[in-house]
């Protein structure tokens, strides 16, 4: 008995391509990346700025330096309406600090309820040292798997905040961070943010 399947493609952009929504097999849809006008484009909040970059894969970042006496929110991104389950989150990210075993940076994942009670959970937390990077100011793919779970209701989110932790000296550049699903192979759900 026949069957009918779906196809999902995926480029080396992080891009995901979907059978367009009216079922029709002979038609297809771009899913494209989120992109990031500014500061506080959709989705994505940061104290730091857009800057130009050669050496970006879509040739700016946002750039931010660290201070002394405050941590400062290198990005924040928001990933709406997704379903529950393990994703692994990809950020590529550089750093003039490449050596030593400080926490330099910060990775926190939440569950968010966006209706009225708006509760916020901490899903999991990932630190990033100099040494992480190894080389300085060369971008670095960067990843780990989170656990999204929660009260499921008519709206949640998972976010992703990236900190600079309050050490002086560092400045850090943020490319892009992707959210797929984790060990769940073609089926998976891949959603980018890029600057």
């Amino acid at each position: 008995m026949a069957e009918r399947r779906y196809y999902r493609l995926e480029d080396w952009k992080g891009n995901v391509y979907y059978q367009d929504s009216s079922g029709s097999d002979s038609a297809s849809s771009i899913h494209k990346d989120a992109s990031l006008k500014d500061e506080t484009g959709s989705g994505m909040t940061s104290d730091g700025t857009i800057v130009s970059d050669n050496t970006a894969n879509l040739g700016k970042a946002v750039m931010l330096a660290s201070n002394a006496s405050s941590v400062r929110n290198l990005l924040t991104a928001t990933f709406d309406n997704i379903p529950f389950g393990k994703y692994s989150i990809s950020l590529r990210m550089k750093s003039n600090v490449a050596t030593g075993t400080s926490n330099i940076m910060r990775v926190r994942c939440y569950y968010v309820d966006n209706t009225g009670a708006n509760s916020t959970t901490l899903l999991s937390t990932t630190y990033i040292t100099g040494e992480t990077f190894g080389i300085a100011n060369k971008y670095l793919d960067l990843g780990f798997i989170t656990d999204f779970r929660g009260k499921y209701t008519s709206s949640v989110s998972l976010r992703v905040n990236i900190d600079l932790m309050n050490i002086s000296g560092t400045t850090a550049y943020m490319d892009t961070i992707t959210l797929q699903r984790a060990m769940v192979g073609m089926a998976g759900l891949n959603t980018s943010y890029s600057v």
